[in-house]
């Protein structure tokens, strides 16, 4: 009996312990904007309208897209400080590209969107002030003329400086206004996208991010572990004990 009770509290204790450190790397994702908007406000917002490509028109970059970057698509200072855009697997040649109103004649996308090239297979956002709210506007683009349409679903991944902390799909088009909001209880290091069915003539593209310390994930303190933590144990220990003194009846 004794046996038994100690495998009991161990297990317990083990069960909370894991309940604990995946509380400790929680991650909401919604899709409310305005909700979002108002639960982070003052984040650093990031767009690529600087890049100023022509309606129809497009141009590739080079990767990563950073503050530093000084080629056909952006002018150093364009990108915000803390962020950068990377393609994957890469950095590749003209790994990433930005695309004009419209791209190609097939997409209804706004002016200045930034995404991977189909020559490689996803983008990461990557960042080094560790946010804890990002948000994004995203879509899908095509270059092939016979499949103009480019409604995809699309998986993006939320890393911490260790893993993966969070997960979700969205369906993404070529209007290329999914929003998706992202709040972390740990910070972000790194987002990456791709598509559940990797399509060659077709990109993931952004055509804002906002990032910045948000408001956070409400989790249960250390305090509060601990009394759910002696709940759960006095629970076990009256439930042994009531089985014991029926077997004893």
């Amino acid at each position: 009996m004794k046996n038994y009770t100690l495998y009991s509290l161990v297990s317990l204790s083990f069960v909370i312990l894991i309940s604990f450190f995946d509380a400790h790397a929680r991650v909401n994702f919604t899709n409310d904007q305005a909700a979002f908007n108002v639960n982070n406000p003052n984040l650093l917002k990031q767009n690529f309208q600087a890049s100023n490509q022509p309606q129809f028109g497009g141009s590739p970059c080079q990767p990563p897209i950073n503050q530093f970057s000084d080629d056909a698509c952006f002018m150093p200072g364009d990108i915000l400080p803390d962020i950068e855009f990377i393609d994957v697997p890469g950095p590749t040649i003209n790994g990433m590209f930005v695309a004009g109103a419209d791209f190609a004649m097939l997409n209804n996308n706004p002016p200045n969107v930034l995404g991977h090239n189909t020559i490689v297979e996803a983008l990461d956002v990557v960042f080094s002030n560790s946010p804890t709210a990002v948000s994004f506007i995203l879509g899908c683009l095509t270059n092939n003329a016979p499949i103009p349409d480019c409604s995809e679903s699309i998986l993006i991944q939320v890393f911490d400086e260790l893993m993966l902390i969070g997960e979700t799909v969205v369906e993404g088009d070529d209007f290329v206004d999914t929003f998706l909001g992202i709040e972390s209880s740990r910070p972000i290091t790194r987002i990456n996208f791709q598509f559940v069915n990797p399509v060659v003539i077709k990109a993931v593209v952004l055509s804002e991010v906002n990032f910045g310390q948000g408001r956070g994930v409400v989790i249960p303190t250390l305090s509060e572990w601990g009394l759910i933590a002696t709940a759960s144990v006095m629970g076990v220990i009256g439930i042994l004990a009531v089985r014991r003194k029926k077997t004893i009846s």
